[in-house]
């Protein structure tokens, strides 16, 4: 069970950070229309709200594949300044426990939001008048996917020994695909 679990988030993953790059040429293709358009003198109005909109999928549906490799960026400049022994209580409880915190917190703030949208039927004040909950949607499936991977990567546990070096756990990114 634990197998089918890990390798449906990681597929889900893989698909949100597969929707990313399709949204990122979406937007590349949106913004040279734009250019061209504007080159010829042809109104362009698609551009100014989907590009916004696209960035939330740009950004957020990614998130649970970056956090399942550890590809996302980290300041550890105070960690660095602490002992080995708290570094290693920090990285191994503090910060996936904060990670948890922060998705949830995140989730629920993007829940209330969507459901205001939806409710109030707000749209985007731009000429094509796109219903808002559009993107919050994609946000809201973005984070749902960041919170299911850090939620699992937390019960599963630290990824190292007790007894891995210092020099070992600096790099923590070294988690394995199923």
């Amino acid at each position: 069970m634990k197998n089918y679990f890990e390798g449906l988030l990681h597929g889900l993953n893989r698909t949100g950070m597969a929707l990313g790059a399709v949204s990122t040429l979406l937007l590349l293709v949106l913004v040279t229309a734009h250019i061209v358009a504007r080159i010829i003198g042809v109104p362009f109005f698609l551009m100014f709200e989907y590009a916004s909109f696209l960035m939330a999928f740009i950004v957020l549906l990614p998130l649970g594949f970056i956090t399942w490799s550890a590809a996302h960026l980290s300041a550890d400049f105070l960690v660095d300044l602490m002992s080995t022994r708290l570094k290693r209580l920090i990285r191994r409880y503090f910060v996936p426990a904060g990670m948890a915190c922060f998705s949830v917190l995140l989730i629920l703030i993007a829940a209330h939001r969507t459901h205001a949208s939806w409710v109030g039927n707000l749209r985007s004040t731009g000429p094509l008048s796109t219903p808002l909950v559009v993107p919050q949607l994609g946000m809201m499936l973005g984070l749902i996917l960041l919170g299911l991977t850090t939620l699992y990567l937390v019960l599963r546990g630290p990824i190292e020994s007790p007894d891995v070096s210092e020099k070992e756990t600096e790099h923590h990114g070294d988690r394995k695909s199923p």
